[in-house]
């Protein structure tokens, strides 16, 4: 068992980096989309985890292709924007359970009208979310709860809208007898089994969406060696041909780095997990390895396992990988500087002040100087300006923890930008990019902190600045890091220009595996082994 906890540990850690957020797409009748129905009718575009839930007369949108159209697909806890998923119900119970695809429905139970959109026609009432109270009818069409999506599970009668509800299996594998929480029977790998939340077979900690892992579109750079785009359930989500689907278990062993989730949990306090470290300390190979696989077999237990910690992918990286490993760190460069003048005036973070206002007239906002360039170079030399317009004026970039800002008459911060969709959606907003800057991709610099061993020595970023050929030959692996050498930035304050086509469906790929895992030596029937990433 000591090697058992070895290895796990081993797996744990090498999984503990910044969780990435699906991307989603969607379902859309253009001519009724375009005719702008009104409440209590079919909107016309509906969002879903991938093409196979469109409906005959309907195109299916990539994400990119459905922010472009206007419509926002999230997971999180915006109820009117979250993803239809199945609804379930049984005669005998007369319950509604959700599932995220309709054959995971329980045995006995019947898929209600709409397939995986029921009452999708509704009109929900603006304040309908989380800790609200359920409520509709048989002769309205108003409704708050009573929906199956990715997020919330079906409610009714007196009972509340509670985010978090909605449940998914797991892929499990039995060869290494690990398994891990994910969104539908395509997240798995080749030699996995899919197990839904309903199912006799499934077993351990219910999978949430904020537990449950997502695969990848990638740009392959070299044979085993990708570029990471956006998380995604399946691979029609990738938004052209050139890009490559990776599944969770793919992913897990790509080297990339990235944990692809469902959602983020934005309504339960946050889980602080352990700070990333920035030096690399295992040099980067010319040929890197990127697919890896455990050499240590579990050793079989006697009895099943019933208490178990939350799941992971099964292709854990090993303790010395091969390829070029680089750990997460901070995106910009915040600095925390003691703050000068007036505690009135003067921010004590990398913040603009909202409040501040040039020579007291209302106009002259840190926005209103953002918006040219000529006023940033003229009014960033005054002292005064510097101090509260600091994003702005370059001195330092993070988000605002404290502001908030207006979305469809809720009050939300930063966190609710949760997905590339969100942000392309309410970047270009001024307010939202002025507390959310790091966010919305104004922060543009390299990690100043953050190195790397290159033949022997400690590298950084302005060393591989430094000449041409190390840009090209080092940026596909340091760019999270190196954002501003390697033109690694996404502004998302620049709306999308181009109209959407009409069948953006990406070209299907095949779909890259990780690494064979190599059986255990013992045979003896043992309980699923999940992995504890929270």
């Amino acid at each position: 068992m000591k090697i058992v906890a070895a290895f796990l540990s081993v797996f744990i850690q090498s999984t503990h980096a910044a969780i990435d957020v699906a991307e989603y797409g969607s379902c859309v009748n253009m001519t009724q989309f375009n005719s702008n129905p009104p409440a209590g009718t079919d909107p016309g575009a509906h969002c879903h985890f991938s093409s196979d839930y469109c409906l005959d007369g309907e195109t299916w949108l990539t994400p990119a292709a459905t922010v472009t159209l206007g419509v926002s697909c999230t997971c999180d806890d915006d109820y009117h924007n979250n993803v239809f998923v199945a609804a379930c119900y049984s005669m005998v119970t007369h319950q509604v359970v959700c599932a995220a695809d309709p054959n995971e429905c329980p045995e006995g139970n019947f898929i209600l009208g709409g397939g995986s959109r029921y009452n999708s026609h509704h009109n929900v009432s603006d304040d309908c979310g989380d800790g609200t109270p359920a409520f509709g009818s048989f002769t309205s069409a108003e409704s708050c709860g009573k929906q199956c999506l990715c997020n919330y599970a079906y409610r009714s009668r007196d009972n509340t809208v509670e985010a978090g509800t909605s449940m998914y299996g797991k892929c499990y594998n039995p060869t290494t007898n690990i398994q891990y929480c994910a969104a539908t029977d395509s997240s798995c790998a080749a030699g996995e089994e899919y197990r839904g939340p309903h199912s006799s077979s499934f077993t351990g900690p219910e999978c949430t969406c904020d537990r449950t892992h997502v695969g990848a579109c990638v740009s392959v750079l070299s044979p085993g060696e990708f570029s990471f785009e956006h998380c995604a359930v399946q691979e029609d989500s990738c938004n052209e041909s050139a890009f490559t689907f990776l599944t969770a278990t793919a992913l897990q062993g790509s080297g990339l780095g990235n944990d692809c989730r469902l959602c983020v949990n934005t309504w339960d306090a946050p889980t602080i997990s352990p700070a990333p470290t920035v030096t690399v300390t295992a040099p980067p190979t010319s040929s890197p390895t990127l697919s890896v696989s455990p050499t240590i077999s579990a050793a079989p237990t006697s009895s099943p396992t019933t208490n178990e910690p939350t799941p992971l992918p099964s292709a854990a990286a090993t303790s010395t990988p091969t390829g070029s490993p680089v750990t997460e760190a901070p995106t910009g460069s915040p600095v925390t500087e003691a703050p000068t003048g007036s505690p009135t005036t003067v921010l004590s973070a990398c913040q603009d002040r909202l409040g501040f206002r040039l020579n007291n007239d209302k106009r002259k906002s840190c926005i209103w100087i953002s918006k040219k360039q000529v006023r940033i170079t003229n009014q960033c030399k005054k002292a005064n300006v510097i101090d509260n317009c600091r994003v702005v004026c370059g001195t330092c970039c993070a988000n605002n923890s404290k502001a908030k800002f207006k979305i469809q008459g809720k009050k939300r911060g930063c966190m609710f930008l949760s997905n590339n969709n969100k942000k392309r959606q309410h970047c270009p907003k001024s307010r939202v990019s002025a507390i959310c800057p790091q966010t919305c991709g104004r922060c543009c610099t390299d990690d100043s902190s953050f190195t790397f061993i290159q033949g022997g020595n400690i590298r950084d970023c302005k060393w591989v600045a430094n000449k041409s050929e190390r840009t090209k030959r080092w940026c596909p692996t340091v760019k999270t890091n190196c954002r501003d050498t390697c033109g690694n930035c996404k502004d998302f304050r620049i709306k999308p220009t181009t109209p959407p086509v009409n069948s953006p469906t990406a070209t299907p790929v095949v779909t890259p595996t990780a690494s064979p895992v190599r059986a255990p030596t013992a045979s003896p029937v043992r309980a699923p082994v999940s992995l504890d990433d929270d």
